[in-house]
């Protein structure tokens, strides 16, 4: 075997483990979703992130540090500033807030629900609202969102709990948005206590 062939063994093999990588626990976490979560003792379902969603948590935190990072570090290697360099640096500065705006508000939050109430907590934004006062469910650009009276959020789809959320939500009249993404794919009601 030549040395070309080996190097091209070597970039499929680390091109097949970077696909396993990633698709492998998206895969493995939508299986997950799909098994309903027990409702706890104090009456509320409590979502839980699944393996996709550590990992999309490590790449957004990892990209936030990285673009931060270079936006602020970067213009003190240069000679001179000039507007392209000082618009890259903000364009940096601006995707790293991203990441870490992406990274707070959507893997970090605590999204709980029970027949009467959905509850979402963050580090600068706390929603508690009954189901009457959700307005609607439709994809956005960071996933679901839950529109409500007090404002909207996201929440990973990936995340055990979330068609049970959908299922209760549709219970109650939530305008929910005709999207394969927002279908349940069980017909598992939320008042079901199986175990997981």
């Amino acid at each position: 075997m030549s040395d070309q062939d080996f190097s091209s063994w070597t970039g499929f093999a680390i091109m097949f483990a970077l696909v396993v990588v990633i698709l492998g626990p998206l895969f493995w976490s939508l299986h997950q979703a799909k098994k309903p979560l027990p409702i706890g003792h104090d009456g509320w379902v409590t979502t839980e992130r699944s393996i996709f969603d550590h990992v999309i948590g490590v790449i957004q935190i990892g990209f936030s540090l990285v673009w931060l990072f270079l936006g602020v570090l970067s213009p003190f290697f240069l000679d001179e500033l000039n507007i392209g360099a000082i618009l890259i640096f903000l364009l940096m500065l601006i995707m790293g807030y991203w990441f870490l705006q992406n990274f707070l508000i959507v893997y970090c939050a605590k999204i709980r629900f029970n027949d009467q109430k959905v509850e979402y907590k963050a580090f600068w934004r706390n929603i508690s609202v009954y189901w009457n006062e959700v307005e609607s469910i439709s994809m956005g650009s960071n996933g679901p969102r839950i529109s409500t009276v007090d404002g909207s959020f996201s929440i990973s789809n990936t995340r055990r709990g979330f068609y049970q959320l959908l299922d209760i939500a549709r219970e109650k009249g939530v305008d929910v948005q005709n999207s394969p993404y927002l279908k349940s794919p069980t017909t598992s009601s939320f008042h079901q206590k199986d175990k997981p």
